[in-house]
């Protein structure tokens, strides 16, 4: 998992903690009451002790810790033995902090995801807030902090394969695609997963130790079995939980931490300054510059690159300047490019070769550059892909079943390998354009063929090539169904069903064949209430600029995350800029938006 996803998703996570109402924000504010599950993890050191002697050194708000802690216990024992659930229950509680056991997360995903939702459950039914107590990495295995291919990693994948135990009743090859989201994803991607899954926050301990373990010299806080925590580990993961739970820099605290007359810690003030700062360093990252509005405003510009190579110059008021300049300073935060299988094959996009891997790996790099977020939309064709035409690619129509299903995987996991190799990777990928009716038809063609099974087979190795490259990377449907709810719902039951996991739900919509603004604000709200995935509009042009993003702005539960706007360079008048690369006075509502959207989000 990249650093910029994690710090996406930690993001995301951390605000859900500061914005809780049960952290108050009275005069007085009463002691945070909170329960720590797990096991030696926690209790070596007594981080709760700790965390509370922060607090109280601190002089604000207090923090009265209670636990339930059992050596080696996991999530899914906390649950079957009942205590856990039973302390759960007993008091009115403000956060409880769940742990699972270090090797669960990588070695047994599904597991830790199933017990964490039965107990966060719980949770939920009496008030309080879950956080998950991101944990580290063993000192003889780093790469489960931030996960690894086992194909690319033979020796990682040996080391926990021997560590699972299962050796006796499975071979090491199943064994990996069984656990593959687990070692890929690692520790990282397993609790920010779930957290933000289920709404809950984070305690990047974790990761504030694999930033503690990069200084130089690199701080010693394993313990000599190389698993558990020494003290300065322990007063590391305190000032972590710390920042989270009172959303405030532990900066100036002291190291020396006493309970009466028992010590819980004593760090040297230089060092503890540098734990303090790395704690908060990883609670509360660096903003990316990309975004001055959370909400995502983008575009579309794919054929920049063929307008410019035409003598195409883009102005912003009579200056000249590049386009991604232009779409910046008037609010844009993100771009969206396509890419073609082969479009220079007959019947091809462009026998220029315009969207195919060169040209993408060129205008990613600009984006990324310029410090935009990247979507990028597969097209799985040779030329456009859309509800009519889904075209196979010329150098796959003879490619059927499971040799379909691999060109779809390799080709996927090609152009995210190159892209990331060259810096560019994308932060969310598109399994296809417009797949309302399927795609590589006729194998996909559920339109006329009704297998489900087949086209959501080739939907899923889309995914898996991409998570591949970037267990992180965020993977979104895109339907043409913008003011359609039967057909929406209709393919959505259809795919889930299939066992088809994405993230992101995205929508056309353009006025002339998805209905009014009534029947789209119609069917994103109804979507938003009854699936997990967030939702964009990533398609749409002139007129109705305005109204088309307060729709998705304004959807439940923030999950609108936004909206591209389509070749606004090119299409529909075109919409934002004249025929000469000229702005026009329509892209003045985009500031607007961030001005109004920055103040409610």
């Amino acid at each position: 998992m990249t650093r910029r996803r994690i710090l996406g998703l930690l993001a995301s996570a951390v605000l859900l903690i500061a914005q809780a109402p049960a952290f108050g924000q009275e005069t007085h504010p009463a002691p945070l009451k909170v329960l720590f599950i797990g096991n030696s993890y926690t209790s070596v050191n007594d981080l709760p002790a700790v965390v509370a002697g922060l607090a109280e050194a601190a002089g604000g708000r207090k923090i009265e810790v209670d636990r339930h802690l059992v050596g080696g216990c996991t999530l899914e024992k906390h649950v079957k033995d009942q205590k856990a659930i039973d302390k759960i229950r007993a008091e009115k509680w403000d956060v409880v902090v769940l742990q699972e056991q270090s090797l669960r997360p990588v070695i047994d995903r599904q597991s830790m995801h199933e017990f964490s939702r039965l107990l966060d459950a719980e949770v939920k039914k009496q008030g309080a807030k879950t956080i998950f107590y991101l944990t580290w990495a063993r000192q003889h295995i780093p790469d489960m902090q931030e996960g690894a291919d086992p194909a690319k990693s033979p020796e990682y994948a040996k080391v926990m394969y021997g560590i699972s135990g299962v050796s006796k009743t499975t071979d090491l090859e199943t064994w990996c695609q069984q656990q593959k989201a687990g070692l890929v994803g690692g520790l990282n991607g397993a609790y920010l997963d779930i957290a933000k899954e289920l709404g809950a926050g984070v305690a990047p301990v974790g990761i504030a130790w694999k930033m503690a373990l990069a200084t130089d010299p690199p701080f010693v806080l394993h313990n000599p079995d190389k698993s558990h925590p020494n003290p300065t580990g322990t007063y590391l993961a305190a000032c972590v939980f710390y920042a989270t739970l009172l959303d405030a820099s532990p900066v100036g605290l002291p190291g020396k931490i006493q309970q009466g007359d028992k010590v819980l810690a004593d760090i040297p003030d230089d060092q503890a300054k540098r734990l303090q700062e790395i704690a908060w360093g990883a609670v509360k990252p660096v903003p990316r510059k990309a975004a001055p509005s959370p909400f995502i405003l983008g575009a579309d510009i794919s054929w920049v690159q063929e307008q410019e190579d035409q003598g195409t110059r883009f102005s912003d008021h009579g200056q000249q300047k590049d386009i991604l300049t232009i779409l910046k300073d008037n609010g844009f935060n993100w771009i969206r490019l396509r890419v073609f299988v082969n479009p220079q094959a007959p019947k091809g996009y462009s026998n220029k070769g315009y969207c195919d891997l060169d040209h993408t790996l060129k205008m990613a790099k600009r984006v990324t550059a310029a410090g935009m977020g990247f979507l990028l939309d597969f097209h799985y064709s040779d030329t456009w892909a859309d509800p009519g035409h889904q075209v196979k690619p010329a150098a796959w129509a003879d490619l059927h079943g499971a040799e379909l299903e691999k060109a779809v995987h390799d080709h996927t996991q090609s152009i995210m390998a190159a892209l990331k190799q060259q810096g560019a990777a994308p932060d969310i990928v598109q399994i296809g354009n417009e797949i309302s009716n399927g795609f590589l038809w006729p194998d996909g063609n559920v339109w006329k063929s009704g297998k489900w099974d087949v086209f959501c087979g080739l939907i899923k190795a889309g995914i898996a090539g991409a998570k591949e490259v970037d267990p992180a990377v965020k993977t979104m449907i895109h339907l043409a169904w913008g003011g359609q709810n039967a057909q929406s719902r209709s393919f959505l039951d259809k795919a889930l069903a299939q066992g088809v996991e994405f993230d992101i739900l995205g929508q056309s919509y353009y006025p002339k064949w998805h209905g009014t603004l009534d029947e789209l604000k119609a069917n994103l709200m109804d979507l938003a209430g009854r699936y997990k995935q967030d939702i964009m509009v990533v398609e749409y042009s002139v007129p109705n600029i305005r109204e088309i993003n307060d729709i998705v702005h304004g959807l439940p539960g923030e999950k609108g995350l936004g909206t591209f706007i389509w070749e606004p360079t090119k299409w529909e008048g075109p919409a934002l800029f004249d025929g000469q690369g000229n702005t026009k006075p329509e892209i003045d509502v985009y500031p607007k938006m961030v001005e109004d959207y920055g103040r409610k989000r």
